[in-house]
């Protein structure tokens, strides 16, 4: 994000208002099926607590999801890293 924000073509505001909603449509779109504890889903930030069955399967539909998301929100898509403990 530090690289990004610098080089932003719209309002910091309306950029983190995009990041968030497609954080949360990732984070809805990759839980279905699955019991997900939501901690913290906003921005960039995403943390849950999940049956370990589920963790790798969540991680994997988020991450994608989420690159789906932000090209559809903000035009180019943003990868992200997970990890799982």
């Amino acid at each position: 994000m530090g690289q990004l924000i610098p080089k932003l073509k719209m309002p910091l505001s309306e950029f983190s208002q995009k990041l968030d909603s497609a954080t949360q449509e990732a984070f809805n779109k990759a839980k279905e099926g699955k019991k997900i504890r939501q901690i913290v889903v906003g921005g960039d930030d995403v943390t849950i607590i999940c049956n370990a069955n589920d963790a790798l399967s969540f991680s994997n539909e988020f991450l994608s999801y989420f690159e789906e998301k932000t090209k559809q929100y903000l035009g180019d898509k943003l990868t992200a890293c997970g990890g799982i403990a």
